[in-house]
């Protein structure tokens, strides 16, 4: 058990990261991890976006319609 505790203190911390984001990549994992940790972010108000609110509509509905009548 100590040679396995003193052979993990040796290991570089960047190798230990490269194996961890190397396996996250190829089980397909990575998409969900970061999804997880943005989510944690803007949860705690590290980050906050700039978003803007619209408050009148950009198309008429009548015209959208219209034109979907219209395409072939």
């Amino acid at each position: 058990m100590n040679k396995i505790k003193s052979w993990v203190r040796q290991v570089p911390g960047w190798l230990i990261m490269v194996f961890l984001f190397g396996g996250l990549y190829l089980t397909g994992l990575h998409t969900e991890v970061i999804g997880q940790v943005q989510r944690l972010i803007l949860a705690t108000g590290l980050i906050r976006p700039d978003v803007e609110l619209v408050t009148e509509k950009t198309t008429e509905p009548d015209n959208a319609a219209k034109r979907a009548i219209t395409l072939p």
